[in-house]
């Protein structure tokens, strides 16, 4: 990075002038004092509604009848018809506005209840909406009713298996009043949020300010920022799911470093005589039947997404992060590296890569000032929408191929733009640098390796105008660039032919997964659904908590398509990214290296997408794959229109559209990991933090 920041161009900055200065700092003031205001508003009012809603209500205590399909033992009940599990609440004679609910799950889990009333409009049970109730967060123990009139009964059902127990700790109580909540924690959420809400309104002086790596002050906030982003990641992966240890993908990168550490390609591993006895192992139905007559499953054994071949494990993940990461950790400890610390290393190479690739971008590629603001919106959408978040969430052995491809892209991008010195001059060194990581990717994830056709509109001047390549005086310059690629070939040629005898054989048709891979094949009736899916499939919104679902992925394709959960398409979650197109037009004037870049960055985004429809399927974490290549011209072509809307009142709305789409964008990414159904539910993982949230917005309804 040092050898980076060395070749940037010192632009100059101008000082603020004293005026300004103090419209600025009275700027900062105002934001924190609203942000202080609407933290408090949100905790002492909104959050604690029903508390304040309910505090002149006069409690009722009720009488429980619990049903033949539970059985009691003191305060104990166990389900055993659980079409007939439910608890007859009875004595009320009273209006109900709120129950407290004195149930818990003995295994301190959520219990699922459905409430039945009565009221004066119906005098049959009629059902409430579905609810859980949970100790981790008391609060979700008191409802809000709306009944019409007195109610003499309800109901309350218990929506879970037979043999499911709970207990009843403390009674029943209609229009009990809800305890008043602090959370000071919530509070400080809350106030940072509203911070940074409030910090990108349209008149910041973030917008006023532009961009300049020679600011001593800028850098100092970026150099803050990346921090910050690093050390949220690390916490966020680090407490991600695989750390309940409920996932079988844990150790493969581990399992592939301990045979490299002994000399070998082979994963010293049991292959079950089952599969060695099957006439196609790679077929998944016949594959669980055989396992499971000799008393075995997949899970158990954890041969799930190794590669089976001539009665051997083998890894077919790339060889780069065991080599890199997990053999070094295994010598220096002597115990296997966590895979979510692999995740972390990566994402916090990414992270960083992001900010010098963004400046470099501007000095280099577009030779324009953008203003701080939307560089940092541009840094934020960049490392929160392009499957951070889902990767970091879920830090198991898929995400470290992708995460770690896209850290290498992105420094190897970054580094051969610092390698442009200007007037056809460039730095061999970090061609060097930039080549290699690309590279690298070879030994990640194959696909990735099409960043190194980025080369020819970053360099597109030094090609033809100054023949920096591809000549006799370029020939030092092409052998920089070239070379990496040609060793890290050389060497992953020579690893499949260990593997597999073939020097292009990558082993993934070879995976034990969900399909058959060596039978898959090349359907284009594929592509249809794939590219809906992955694109444009809308979001599914509902009205309840958390508000969003996971999509079915459905058509009338008459064949087998692998698909795991999805969220809906990129471009529903990132609306903003669709500006890339401007490209396309040619009424968007732009320089052909630019325009170049863009659009080929677009190309390998849409390639590696129907790359991974053939021969993967439909899947969250690969819309990681191409998200970044799909938005990094986004973020060019909104650089551009902002110089383009100059300043005034076309600048104010500008900045508002781009803002409003920003956090929009945001927002729903980060919200994704509350949607239930997904890999790794919140509610199952971190019920606290699932369960705490819903308690507090449950204000809105």
């Amino acid at each position: 990075m040092t050898m980076i920041a060395k070749h940037m161009r010192r632009a100059a900055v101008s000082e603020g002038a004293p005026g300004r200065n103090c419209t600025s700092r009275r700027f900062w003031t105002i934001t924190v004092v609203l942000s202080a205001v609407v933290a408090l508003v949100c905790e002492l009012g909104l959050f604690n509604l029903l508390h304040w809603t309910s505090l002149g209500n006069t409690p009722v205590s009720l009488d429980v009848q619990p049903s033949a399909g539970l059985t009691v033992q003191g305060s104990t009940y166990t389900i055993t018809d659980p079409d007939n599990a439910y608890l007859e609440l009875t004595g009320i004679d009273a209006h109900v506005s709120t129950l407290f609910i004195g149930l818990s799950a003995c295994d301190d889990m959520a219990l699922d209840i459905t409430v039945f009333m009565t009221d004066e409009a119906n005098s049959t049970y009629t059902a409430l909406p579905s609810e859980e109730l949970t100790l981790v967060v008391p609060a979700s123990r008191y409802l809000e009713l709306h009944t019409a009139g007195e109610s003499q009964s309800l109901r309350i059902g218990i929506n879970e298996v037979a043999g499911y127990t709970f207990s009843v700790d403390e009674g029943f109580v209609a229009n009990a009043t809800a305890p008043f909540d602090f959370s000071p924690l919530r509070l400080c959420a809350v106030f940072v949020l509203a911070c940074f809400v409030l910090a990108f309104r349209p008149s910041s002086p973030l917008f006023r300010t532009s961009l300049s790596w020679r600011s001593k002050a800028q850098k100092a906030l970026i150099v803050v920022l990346a921090v910050v982003e690093v050390g949220a990641f690390g916490a966020f992966s680090y407490r991600g799911f695989s750390t309940n240890d409920t996932w079988e993908a844990h150790d493969q990168y581990d399992d592939l470093a301990n045979a490299f550490l002994s000399g070998n390609v082979v994963i010293d591993k049991e292959v079950p005589e089952a599969i060695r006895e099957l006439d196609n192992p790679y077929d998944p139905g016949a594959r669980a039947v055989a396992l499971q007559e000799a008393g075995q499953s997949e899970l158990s054994g954890r041969i799930t997404d190794f590669a089976y071949y001539n009665g051997q494990f083998y890894s077919y993940f790339g060889p780069v992060p065991a080599l890199m990461l997990f053999v070094p950790f295994k010598l220096i400890t002597g115990y296997d590296m966590p895979t979510w610390l692999a995740v972390f290393f990566y994402g916090a190479l990414f992270i960083v890569a992001i900010k010098v690739l963004l400046v470099l971008l501007c000095d280099r590629l577009l030779k324009l000032r953008p203003s701080l603001g939307l560089f940092l919106l541009a840094d934020f959408l960049l490392c929160g929408t392009t499957g951070l978040i889902y990767l970091g969430y879920l830090p198991v052995v898929y995400s470290v191929p992708i995460i770690s491809s896209l850290a290498f892209a992105a420094w190897g991008l970054a580094c051969w733009l610092a390698a442009k010195r200007g007037a056809g001059e460039v730095s061999a060194p970090l061609l060097v640098v930039g080549a290699v990581c690309i590279a690298l990717t070879l030994g990640c994830r194959q696909s990735f390796v099409l960043c190194a056709l980025l080369a020819f509109p970053l360099f597109w001047e030094e090609i033809t105008r100054y023949r920096a390549f591809f000549s006799r005086r370029g020939i030092g310059n092409t052998a920089c660039v070239m070379a990496p690629f040609v060793l890290a070939g050389v060497a992953v040629m020579a690893y499949n032919a260990a593997r597999f005898g073939s020097p292009l054989d990558f082993g993934a048709t070879y995976n034990l997964t969900s399909n058959d891979m060596t039978k898959r094949g090349f359907e284009l009736a594929r592509f249809p659904l794939g590219i809906f899916s992955y694109l444009f499939q809308p979001l599914s919104l509902t009205g309840k908590f958390p508000f969003m679902t996971t999509v079915p992925v459905t058509s009338n394709y008459q064949g087998y398509t692998s698909s795991e959960p999805m969220f809906g398409g990129f471009y529903a979650f990132c609306t903003i990214a669709l500006v890339s197109f401007a490209f396309c037009s040619r009424r968007f004037k732009a320089p052909g290296s630019v325009r170049g870049f863009a659009l080929l960055l677009m190309g390998i985004g849409f390639a590696l997408m129907l790359f991974d429809i053939q021969a993967s399927g439909i899947t969250a974490r690969y819309m990681a794959d191409f998200s970044f290549f799909l938005l990094l011209p986004a973020a060019l072509a909104l650089f551009m229109f902002e110089q383009r809307a100059g300043t005034g009142s076309a600048a104010w709305a500008f900045h508002l559209a781009v803002v409003v789409a920003s956090l929009l964008c945001l927002g729903l990414n980060a919200w994704s990991i509350f949607i239930d159904g997904r890999y790794g539910p919140l509610k199952e993982a971190f019920p606290s933090i699932y369960y705490g949230v819903k308690q507090a917005l449950s204000f809105l309804w």
